[in-house]
């Protein structure tokens, strides 16, 4: 029975892909520590064909004006707080990679962490859905999710897949991250899928966060980056002080809160 249910939830995830759909979710959540520190953003779960990427919607319009000119609208410094993801059809599961942008490589972090779905009988209505009540533990939090095989599509924001529907809420159980489905429509047109990069481990990653705390402008400085200059009020031209944006860079570093909270190396207490 075990093995018919997962052929089935395959099935339905490649049924998923030969749509183009769009989902929204605005992710609230807590980026850092600070008590207060509570902010809500719009992200886009796009399905078409054999992928489906979620990403926030300004990064959609970045990705839509890479493909037209092949430059987009920057990056966050804060790497280990973006919140991009790209899932591919594959037998005999789907890849699932966390996808990272700097400023001069795209990077795609598999994701081989197994998602344990536990179902559970609860029911309750969501969104205008009868939605059904899933739990799971992932990167280092215990998740609960609200599910609706009215859509039969077996996705969800963020790394989340698996279930026998469409994910339409999830949330951790400390309230720091809360998905929560917000508009559904059809997609028409390219949903300007990224390019995976190079991809690596969640080791390789948080090796790689480690080195970034350490200089933020590693990859910069191996391309022969020097000094940068910039105008100050009265229009003269002056050098950055680097030490400065580094601190501050470092300084939001140590207070991330990110989802993968076991991942985490770079704490508040080592300041």
């Amino acid at each position: 029975m075990g093995k018919c249910i997962f052929i089935l939830l395959q099935l339905i995830f490649f049924y998923s892909f030969s749509q183009s759909r769009s989902f929204i979710y605005e992710l609230k959540y807590k980026p850092g520590i600070e008590k207060n520190s509570i902010k809500r953003q719009l992200y886009s779960l796009d399905v078409s064909k054999n992928t489906s990427v979620f990403r926030d919607i300004s990064e959609k319009a970045s990705d839509s004006l890479i493909s037209y000119t092949g430059l987009g609208m920057g990056t966050s410094n804060n790497i280990e707080m973006q919140i991009c993801t790209i899932k591919i059809d594959d037998s005999p599961k789907p890849k699932v990679y966390k996808s990272i942008k700097t400023n001069f490589n795209y990077y795609a972090v598999k994701i081989s962490e197994d998602l344990k779905w536990h179902l559970s009988d609860e029911t309750k209505i969501l969104n205008g859905f009868k939605a059904q009540k899933a739990d799971l533990n992932y990167g280092g939090r215990v998740w609960t999710a609200w599910f609706t095989d009215d859509i039969p599509i077996s996705d969800g924001p963020y790394i989340f897949y698996g279930l026998p529907g469409l994910i339409l809420q999830i949330e951790d159980q400390k309230k720091e991250y809360c998905f929560t489905l917000v508009k559904t429509q059809k997609e028409t047109k390219n949903f300007y899928p990224r390019k995976l990069g190079i991809v690596m481990s969640f080791d390789q990653f948080s090796e790689y966060l480690t080195k970034y705390y350490s200089d933020p402008y590693f990859e910069a400085k191996q391309r022969g980056m020097g000094q940068v200059y910039t105008s100050d009020a009265e229009g003269k031209t002056v050098a950055v002080d680097m030490r400065e944006r580094v601190l501050g860079i470092q300084k939001n570093i140590q207070n991330n809160n990110p989802i993968e909270i076991n991942y985490k190396r770079i704490n508040i207490e080592q300041k």
